[in-house]
Parts: C-alpha cells; structure tokens; sequence
C-alpha cells in the first residue's frame, strides 16, 4: 500500500485532483503530461485508499476521470508494479509462447474457425511484422480453450448487453479484422467502459491492469487463462497458489 508524502496534505491532494479534472477536459494534444504524471503520483496512495476501501468506480471516475484512458490505465498499472515494463514485457513473454499455442491439436469446432481466420490472414500478409501480429493475437484468442475454459469469460464478441461485475474486453469486429490490426476494442468493468485501444495485444495488457488497479479477483471460470497471461507471459508473479491446468499447459508448450 503506498503513502502519501509527508510534503502533502488534504489541501493538496484536493488541488491535484481539480487541476487534474480540468486538464481532462483539453483534448490529448493540449494536455500538460508532465504535470499530470506528477500528480497521478501524487495521488496515487489516496487513490489506493478509496479502492481498497471499496468506492465505486462510478466515483472513482469522478474524481479521477483520467485513470480511464489508455495510456493512463497503463501507467497506473506501472506505479503498482514499480520496475515492469507492462507491454515491452507482455510482446516479450508473448513471443517465447505464440507459436507453440498454435502447434497444439484443435478439439472444437470454434478453435477450428479462428485457425482458419489465422491461415488466410498469413496467407494474405505480406510483411513478417504483421505475420507475428497475426499469430500473437490468435495465440490469445485460443489460450483459454487450451485451458479448457470459454474465451467469451473475458472477451465478449457480440453487443456486450451481458452484464458482469469483472473486467472483460468488447469487440464487434470479424476475427479477419482483429488479426489485422483493423479492430478496435472496449474494456469494461463494473458495467461501465473503462477505456479503448485499437489493438488487441495492448486490450489484454489493460485487461490485466483492470483486475490490478480496480483490485479486482479473476473470475472463476476465467482464472487459468487470465493466471497464464499473468505468470508465463507477463511474468508478474505473486503468492497465488500455482494452477495446475496452467502448469499442464507449460509442460505441453516444453515440449515443442
């Protein structure tokens, strides 16, 4: 749990929090980072305070309204987790993984349709940057069927009108689309838009940084999948106790 510098005090916190709420209301180009770095930093022990104390996230949005943006989102997640390089980490561990994942045998009609969007999307690329997209993302979209779990616990392709207390993504575009990066994505919580990406690597990330900055536990029918892009591939460790359909997993991937 972080604290609050000794250098600050109710006044001050209170002055971060409205200078804060002002620069998010100049568009992205107008906005003074710096300033708001300093400030998120500033405030983050408060913030901590209300979120493990329970507050709403309809009230955290209120006070902290730039928390629920991209780039945000994904440096809070960096302040937790002080020394991670959250995405440079995440492509990294992504990578070791990928095309392991797609080697392992089909069981389900489902997996057999994204193998075959991911064939013609590799059939269609042209360069070896946007082949490895291909392959990461539908690395992801099969995990959890590798895991025996559903994808659809945490990434809803339909009109997301399911409603569900944890942090799931949204996209309404093709699995052709996703796999080439002309798809954009929400993230949800609470049953609220958390924020947007148009990249589906970067949606997993701040899935993740969801869970950690709401303070959020993994669902139970989702929580192999979202244990194996936690420990194996964004290599963020804690005291859990380890999974075994994960470990099963890791030990078919060694073997490739």
């Amino acid at each position: 749990m972080p604290e609050r510098d000794a250098s600050e005090d109710d006044t001050s916190i209170a002055a971060c929090v409205q200078w804060m709420g002002g620069q998010h209301r100049y568009p992205i180009e107008r906005r003074d980072q710096i300033g708001i770095n300093l400030r998120m930093n500033k405030t983050l022990a408060d913030r901590r305070k209300a979120i493990l104390a329970g507050t709403s996230l309809t009230e955290i949005r209120l006070e902290y309204p730039l928390l629920f943006e991209e780039g945000e989102m994904l440096q809070e997640f960096q302040r937790l987790r002080p020394g991670k390089e959250m995405m440079a980490d995440f492509y990294s561990g992504l990578e070791r993984v990928a095309e392991k994942l797609m080697r392992l045998p089909c069981s389900t009609k489902e997996i057999e349709l994204t193998r075959n969007a991911r064939d013609l999307v590799l059939r269609q690329t042209k360069t070896e940057n946007k082949r490895q997209y291909a392959v990461k993302c539908c690395a992801l979209l099969l995990l959890p069927q590798k895991l025996k779990e559903k994808l659809s616990i945490i990434f809803e392709t339909g009109n997301g009108e399911e409603l569900r207390s944890h942090p799931f993504i949204i996209c309404r575009n093709s699995i052709a689309q996703i796999l080439t990066g002309e798809a954009s994505f929400k993230l949800c919580a609470d049953n609220m838009d958390v924020c947007e990406t148009d990249c589906l690597l970067k949606a997993f990330v701040l899935l993740l940084a969801c869970f950690y900055v709401f303070n959020m536990v993994y669902p139970t029918k989702g929580l192999s999948t979202l244990t194996f892009m936690q420990k194996p591939i964004l290599n963020l460790q804690d005291d859990s106790k380890n999974d075994l359909k994960v470990i099963r997993l890791l030990s078919s991937l060694n073997e490739i």
